[in-house]
């Protein structure tokens, strides 16, 4: 059964109670990588992709919104999904933001910090990373976050 989108914003409160209380099971998956990249003085045009390691393998996204991402002194906040769902508990590891110039020759971009989260199932956040940076990136440039597994 098909419903409307009307119908079901009017079930998600529902749904969203039944989660809360156990109703529906216990997701202790983690299904989304959000990552909070701050920029210093210096804003980018360029290209930022975010690589890391869990289980032995290494996964790279690159972050981007609709709108102007990585200006001056702007934080952007990127969720990346996991498919499939992760097992809580995995480790994840070997942070690393990847810099590709923007459109402009020697563009160069501050990097000032980088929080990483895991989300699990039923919303819950819990913190992975949360560095504070002052590296100034150019093109095919890499930075690992100390403070960061």
């Amino acid at each position: 059964m098909l419903l409307s989108s009307r119908t079901a914003w009017q079930l998600l409160p529902l749904v969203l109670a039944l989660a809360a209380c156990g109703g529906l099971g216990e997701d202790d998956s983690y299904y989304a990588l959000r990552a909070r990249v701050t920029t210093g003085q210096e804003g980018s045009d360029g290209d930022v992709t975010l690589c890391w390691t869990e289980s032995g393998t290494q996964s790279c996204e690159e972050l981007s919104s609709d709108g102007n991402d990585f200006e001056s002194g702007s934080t952007n906040t990127f969720d990346l999904s996991l498919d499939p769902r992760v097992e809580h508990g995995t480790k994840f590891t070997g942070f690393q933001l990847q810099y590709s110039t923007g459109i402009s020759v020697g563009d160069t971009w501050d990097l000032a910090g980088l929080r990483i989260s895991l989300y699990f199932g039923d919303g819950e956040e819990e913190l992975v990373c949360d560095a504070s940076l002052s590296q100034t990136l150019s093109g095919g440039d890499a930075a690992s976050a100390a403070g960061c597994p």
